[in-house]
């Protein structure tokens, strides 16, 4: 271990090394102090450097996972682990010390760009496998990088807009997920590019002493260029300016010069990149000996992330698809999304292969018709609409790719809507009017608005962004090789229903005043219809519940069902506890998410799933004790299949 401490280093090496040597690189102080490299990430390597740093002009091919969205919806605590112990061997492989992720941040506005780089609209569910994921990676003695700190929430004027949001809200909803994330322990903290409540983010000491206190250890870096005052940076709290950029070396120079720097902040920041090297150095001795994946094992792990995360939105019998049809099918996403746009977009290593060609090699008879050449700004491109349609009329069943691609749906900008397109809907009409069974396979960000067509067609299976493996993935779905088993992270409705489209928003702010009501929280609480509600999804078996209860222990309880699968396929279930507040003495929203289990049942088989409330299961934040507590009432804990769905319920007494 390096023992140069801060205290070693000249005023001037300090500020070397508390920004970036390059773009990707800290400052190594002509060998003082050992550099550490950092890729794009979280979801496959996006990084130019290969395995002997050797920078080269564009990023080097690599696994493309299933994006976080997809994570999101598997429930899969232990799959979020192995996801992140692939992320590790794949930094390995490349010499990457520290990947740039997991993004966590909460689905409030479903147009917002980057929300498919994002978990849920669930602090809970959000957290916790974000943590799954940074113990999966850094068991492979690789760092992570926590982002974006905190409520980047929409990707319009990014770097300028402040979010307005109340003490309360901020604790419940968009801090509380970093809270449990930093259980973990991620070695790097990365701010977000925006203001919150008019302070920026790069020189937000308050919301930096809150990681410090609620159990962050590591270093706090600037996303990209978020840092505008370097000085202001350091002072509050930043260990990291990313990237190097000669304007702000300067203010550093001009703060050391005229006293603004404060030499305990700048000391240190200095001492926390020493410590972020030191780790890395030690960690970076075990590594061999801790990968552990083959190549072929973490293309298994990124194909089993999309089986598991696509969601079965409605089935009307056609699948899993019989083998005796003609099927017809159309549509650009079937082509080559497979990803979002932005710094998390890998190039992948596998050759693309579409879902109907997969389809072909299961035994299907699929013919694929250029119906839809591809996708531009917010339109798509018509093909041979006409020869679909003849085709179609002869057909026995009809698959459509519809949805939107990694030019419509990226960092930098928000959505204009989250609707199907015109020329998806006409195309939609057309296979409808055949009098066939369609079946939409829709590919996405985050919520898709399909009040249009959810009552026309037969089967919708939402895909989202599955990664290279996807295209297996789906085609295994749709015959039923396996069981559609994801649960919706984020609710589905029309544009329209979400509070914050209605809330007030400039080029200066935006205002968060639905306040608690984000997501689930606010349809269930303002008894406002969804499409879909968070939770959600269908399989190609049926579950029944039983033996459920709730027994004290300690100053919490303990959750008890068993859950049988008394259908005919193999499929996973997934257990939501919700807890609701009855005696309230505050708002609270209606029932929130407390706890989740995911289960793989056989048909036949049953299993008794016990889950534990701990005494903060109950609590609220109080903005007079700045503090949460629990206040003595009565709480409904309660088993439901999605958050609007109530399958059992006990009532329980919380004392003081």
């Amino acid at each position: 271990m390096n023992k140069i401490t801060a205290a070693d280093l000249t005023g001037s090496e300090k500020l070397d090394l508390v920004i970036g040597k390059d773009a990707w690189q800290t400052n190594d102080l002509g060998g003082k102090v050992p550099s550490v490299l950092v890729s794009d990430g979280p979801v496959g390597i996006r990084s130019d450097f290969d395995a002997q740093r050797i920078q080269h002009p564009s990023a080097l091919p690599s696994v493309a996972y299933p994006s976080f969205e997809i994570l999101g919806q598997t429930w899969d605590s232990e799959l979020a682990k192995l996801y992140g112990n692939c992320i590790g061997d794949d930094c390995i492989d490349r010499n990457i010390d520290v990947i740039l992720g997991p993004g966590i941040d909460i689905k409030r506005d479903p147009l917002c760009g980057r929300n498919f780089e994002y978990l849920s609209e669930d602090p809970l569910l959000s957290g916790t496998l974000a943590a799954s994921y940074i113990e999966g990676v850094q068991e492979k003695h690789v760092g992570t990088c926590l982002k974006h700190y905190c409520c980047n929430n929409s990707e319009y004027e990014r770097q300028f807009c402040s979010s307005e949001v109340d003490e309360r809200t901020l604790n419940e909803i968009y801090l509380r997920n970093f809270a449990w994330a930093f259980e973990a322990d991620p070695w790097c903290l990365m701010c977000s590019y925006n203001l919150v409540n008019g302070v920026r983010m790069s020189e937000n000491k308050p919301l930096y002493d809150f990681a410090y206190e609620h159990g962050f250890h590591g270093a706090i870096m600037s996303d990209w260029i978020a840092c505008k005052d370097a000085v202001a940076s350091i002072n509050a709290g930043m260990s990291l300016i990313m990237p190097y950029e000669e304007p702000r070396k300067q203010e550093l120079v001009a703060g050391l010069k005229d006293g603004t720097i404060d030499a305990e902040a700048l000391n240190t920041a200095a001492q926390r990149i020493i410590n972020l090297s030191n780790r890395n150095e030690a960690e970076k001795k075990l590594r061999d000996k801790s990968k552990s994946l083959t190549l072929e094992q973490r293309r298994q792990v990124a194909y089993t992330a999309a089986l598991e995360g696509c969601v079965l939105l409605k089935n009307d019998g056609v699948l899993p698809l019989a083998k005796d049809k003609d099927i017809v099918a159309a549509g650009a996403p079937f082509a080559t999304y497979f990803c979002g746009g932005g710094s998390s977009r890998v190039q992948p290593e596998l050759p693309f292969i579409s879902v109907p060609a997969k389809l072909s090699e299961l035994g299907y008879r699929v013919e694929y018709c250029d119906a839809v050449w591809g996708a531009r700004a917010h339109s798509t491109m018509f093909g041979n609409l006409k020869g679909f349609y003849d085709k179609a009329l002869a057909a026995d069943a009809i698959i459509l790719g519809v949805g939107s691609n990694c030019d419509r749906i990226s960092e930098d900008f928000d959505q204009q809507d989250i609707s199907l397109s015109r020329e998806e809907l006409v195309l939609i009409d057309s296979a409808v009017k055949t009098g066939h069974p369609v079946i939409l396979v829709v590919y996405g960000g985050g919520a898709v608005d399909l009040s249009e067509v959810k009552d026309k067609v037969s089967a919708i299976l939402y895909v989202g962004y599955p990664g290279e493996c996807g295209s297996a993935a789906i085609a295994d779905l749709l015959a039923g090789v396996h069981s559609p088993s994801g649960r919706l992270a984020e609710t589905f409705a029309t544009l329209d229903s979400f509070p914050c489209t209605h809330t007030y928003r400039d080029h200066a702010v935006n205002c968060y005043s639905e306040g608690l009501d984000v997501g689930y929280r606010h349809f269930n609480s303002h008894h406002v219809p969804t499409l879909y509600p968070f939770g959600f999804g269908l399989t190609y078996t049926e579950f029944s519940y039983s033996d459920f209860r709730v027994e004290r222990d300690g100053d919490g309880f303990k959750v008890f069902v068993t859950v049988s699968n008394v259908g005919q396929h193999e499929a996973a279930d997934v257990i939501q506890i919700y807890v609701d507040d009855l005696t309230r003495c505050v708002y609270r929203p209606g029932a929130e998410l407390k706890a989740y289990k995911r289960v793989n049942l056989k048909p036949g088989e049953s299993t008794t799933v016990e889950l534990t409330l701990n005494r903060d299961a109950f609590a609220y934040y109080n903005v007079n004790y700045h503090q949460f507590v629990v206040h003595p009432g009565i709480f409904s804990i309660e088993l439901r299949t999605d958050a609007e769905t109530v399958v059992c319920s006990q009532r329980v007494q919380i004392e003081k």
